[in-house]
C-alpha cells in the first residue's frame, strides 16, 4: 500500500490480471454460446412439440416433460447469466486495476526516457570533448614534429651562412664558393616551404571525400613523421600499390600517423633492427591495410584495451590514450571498416620479426 491508500501493482501482477481477464472473457463467450445454442434447441423442441400438439393431443405428458426440460434449461442458463454477472463485476475491477498498473508503467517509461535523453545528451558532450582533446593532442604532437624536422635544415643555414660570413672577413671567398653555399641555404629554405605546407594540409579542414590511393597516404604519413624515424633508426618499408578507398584523405592519414607515431615509441629503445612494414591486400569484399613493426609484441594483457578511451600506456606527461580511441571512431564510423591489432611475425628480406600487427579491414566501394 501506497501513503494514499492505494494498492501497488508491479508488471508481474498486471500480466497476471491480464491473463484472468482474458480467460474470463473467454469463459463468457462460452456461456453466450451456450446460451444461443439451448434458445435455438428451446425453439426446436417448442415447434416440435405444438406440431405434435395439433397432432396428438394424448401427448400431453411429454409436453409437460418437455416443459420441465425446457425450465431446467432456462434456470440453468439463468444460473450461468449470474455467475456471467459476477465475472462482469470482477472484470470491472480488473480494469480499474490495469488502469492503474498502466499509469505506473507510463510513468516509469517517461522518466526512463528523460533519463536516456540526459545520458545521450552528456555522452555528446563528451564525445565533443574527446574529439577536441584528440584535436589539440594532434596538434601539439605535429608542433613537436614540425619543430624536429626544422632542426637539421635552420643548422645547415646557420652552419653555411656563417661559413660565408667567416670567409668574407677572411677575404677568401669566391664567387663559385658563394654560390655553392647559397644554393644550400636556398635549399634549405625550400624544404622548410615545403614541410610548412605539408603540416598546414593535414591541419585542413575541408571535409571533402573522394577516392585516393592507400600507399601514397601511408607514404606521405612516413614524410610527416621523417625526421623522428631517422633519429631512432627506423626503416619504413611500403611496396606501392594500386588500391584506392574513398573518405577524407586527412582524416584517414592521422588515424595512420598515430598507427605510426606507437611503433616509433614502441621501436625507439628496441635494441634488434627496427622495422616499420605495410602491406595492402584485397579480395572480393574487402581491403586489408596491415602495418607491422618488430618492436616484439604489444602486452597481451592489455591489447584488447589499446582503442579504448584514455587509455595509454606512456607516462601521464607524455600522452593523451585518445589517439588510437579516435583512430578507430575515424574507420568505422566514417570509413565504415574496423581496426584491430594483434601479435603476429612477419619475413623481410629473408630474415623473420615479430611485433605487434594493426589490421584495418574496409570494405569495397564507397561506404554509406
Amino acid at each position: 500500500m501506497d501513503k494514499n491508500g492505494q494498492e501497488k501493482y508491479n508488471l508481474e501482477e498486471y500480466k497476471k490480471l491480464e491473463e484472468k481477464y482474458n480467460h474470463l472473457i473467454d469463459k463468457y463467450q462460452r456461456l453466450q454460446n451456450r446460451l444461443d445454442t439451448v434458445v435455438k434447441f428451446n425453439d426446436r423442441q417448442l415447434a416440435r412439440m405444438f406440431k405434435e400438439l395439433a397432432k396428438y393431443s394424448k401427448l400431453d405428458k411429454r409436453v409437460d416433460s418437455i416443459i420441465k426440460q425446457s425450465d431446467r434449461q432456462i434456470a440453468k442458463l439463468l444460473s450461468e447469466i449470474n455467475e456471467y454477472v459476477k465475472i462482469d463485476k470482477r472484470f470491472n475491477i480488473i480494469v480499474k486495476h490495469s488502469d492503474k498498473q498502466e499509469r505506473m508503467i507510463l510513468n516509469k517509461k517517461n522518466e526512463f526516457e528523460k533519463k536516456l535523453e540526459e545520458e545521450i545528451a552528456l555522452n555528446q558532450q563528451q564525445q565533443k570533448l574527446i574529439q577536441q582533446q584528440s584535436k589539440l593532442a594532434a596538434m601539439g604532437e605535429m608542433v613537436g614534429n614540425i619543430a624536429h624536422q626544422f632542426k637539421q635544415p635552420l643548422s645547415v643555414i646557420s652552419t653555411v651562412s656563417s661559413h660565408i660570413e667567416l670567409k668574407q672577413l677572411m677575404g677568401s671567398l669566391e664567387d663559385e664558393e658563394l654560390l655553392k653555399q647559397l644554393k644550400i641555404i636556398n635549399d634549405s629554405v625550400n624544404y622548410l616551404s615545403n614541410t610548412i605546407d605539408d603540416f598546414r594540409n593535414f591541419f585542413n579542414e575541408n571535409k571533402r571525400t573522394k577516392d585516393f590511393f592507400i600507399s601514397e597516404s601511408l607514404e606521405k604519413a612516413y614524410e610527416l613523421l621523417i625526421s623522428r624515424f631517422h633519429d631512432h633508426g627506423i626503416k619504413f618499408v611500403c611496396p606501392k600499390s594500386d588500391i584506392f578507398i574513398h573518405g577524407v584523405q586527412n582524416e584517414f592519414l592521422q588515424v595512420i600517423m598515430n598507427i605510426y607515431s606507437n611503433a616509433i615509441d614502441a621501436l625507439k629503445d628496441n635494441e634488434q633492427e627496427k622495422i616499420l612494414y605495410c602491406t595492402i591486400s584485397r579480395d572480393n569484399e574487402k581491403i586489408v591495410i596491415s602495418i607491422k613493426d618488430s618492436a616484439s609484441g604489444i602486452d597481451e594483457g592489455i591489447i584488447d584495451s589499446i582503442f579504448d578511451a584514455h587509455f595509454s600506456t606512456k607516462l601521464d606527461d607524455e600522452g593523451t590514450g585518445i589517439g588510437l580511441y579516435m583512430s578507430k571512431k575515424i574507420i568505422t564510423e566514417n570509413f565504415g571498416g574496423n581496426i584491430y591489432a594483434r601479435n603476429d611475425s612477419f619475413e623481410y628480406e629473408g630474415k623473420e620479426y615479430f611485433g605487434a600487427d594493426f589490421i584495418i579491414e574496409m570494405k569495397k566501394g564507397i561506404p554509406e
